[in-house]
């Protein structure tokens, strides 16, 4: 089944055959939406980026017309905003994009039963379409090791203060990959073990190479999910991953096999966890989790495994 698409994945195969990118010389917003709405007007389905406002902009257009190709709404991980004024812009836009030729994928199987409901679209529009891994091939035959400091890293729906509460209990090193200034008031008083800076991302690959362990501390929210793509990343490399519960987790890590899932909010627990996974009496275990989480990374979580779960949801929306 071939499609019009907006995400550019040159080098994934079969998907690099079986779609015409529109945005391959990266072009401006009004030529992108533009764009858009003309191969709108052929029959070939339409995948769109969930993550561009332009994209989310032409799918409320193409919403409005009665006849037209499929399209695809991909990354569908909205927030509602904070300020009333946000959320009730978020609201409106999305539930503008309302159609019976539009299907909206989210990253889990927990998430799709509150999509549908918070944003009211029939869940039979809704598709899980699984998140992957952000190595390349090149990234992939990197040799890590486990001589270097605990990694926690991410912008997103991060709960920080968590790990900071925790890190006097943990006897290592802690670098956490993000901007000193989301941590808002706590960036002035650190603990002796923790650092905090914002990378290029080959020495952040370097750092996650080397990393001991990596922890991903996710707020609690039942709404949409987050921190996938630095959690897969890192099993991908063969990390053991310590990442606390929220929705959208147990798809991508089952716990104690591939990683380890920690209650929300617990900082005795997130220490225990990371405690554990450095001591030496269990690196036999440590090891068979590192090597479980890789297969499964490489596997059920790679870009080409998403984009072919993508040309599915493709094929069953064009019926």
């Amino acid at each position: 089944m071939r499609c019009v698409t907006t995400l550019h994945y040159p080098l994934r195969q079969p998907w690099a055959s079986l779609s015409e990118c529109l945005v391959a010389d990266s072009p401006g917003r009004t030529r992108r939406l533009m764009r858009i709405l003309k191969a709108a007007r052929g029959r070939l389905p339409i995948v769109l980026n969930g993550f561009s406002r332009t994209d989310q902009v032409a799918a409320i257009l193409l919403a409005r017309r009665t006849q037209g190709a499929p399209i695809v709404m991909t990354d569908c991980t909205w927030q509602g905003g904070t300020h009333p004024v946000d959320r009730l812009i978020t609201s409106v836009g999305i539930r503008a994009m309302r159609s019976p030729r539009i299907t909206f994928c989210v990253s889990s199987e927990a998430e799709l039963p509150v999509f549908a409901r918070r944003w009211e679209i029939d869940p039979r529009q809704v598709a899980v379409v699984p998140w992957y891994h952000g190595l390349t091939d090149a990234d992939l035959r990197l040799t890590p090791t486990r001589d270097g400091e605990i990694v926690s890293a991410g912008y997103a729906l991060r709960d920080y203060d968590l790990l900071l509460e925790a890190a006097p209990l943990i006897s290592a090193p802690i670098w956490i990959g993000t901007h000193p200034a989301l941590l808002g008031h706590r960036a002035a008083g650190m603990p002796s073990n923790v650092t905090v800076s914002h990378v290029p991302r080959g020495e952040f690959l370097e750092r996650l190479r080397r990393a001991s362990a990596v922890v991903v501390p996710l707020e609690r929210r039942q709404d949409r999910s987050a921190g996938q793509t630095t959690y897969l990343t890192a099993m991908a490399l063969g990390k053991i991953v310590v990442v606390t519960d929220s929705i959208g987790v147990s798809d991508h890590i089952e716990d104690g096999r591939t990683g380890f899932i920690v209650p929300p909010g617990d900082p005795r627990a997130l220490a225990a966890a990371i405690t554990a996974v450095l001591d030496p009496a269990e690196n036999e275990r440590m090891t068979a989790v590192a090597t479980a989480a890789a297969k499964a990374a490489r596997t059920r979580f790679s870009p080409e495994e998403h984009l072919d779960r993508l040309l599915r949801v493709v094929a069953a929306a064009t019926g």
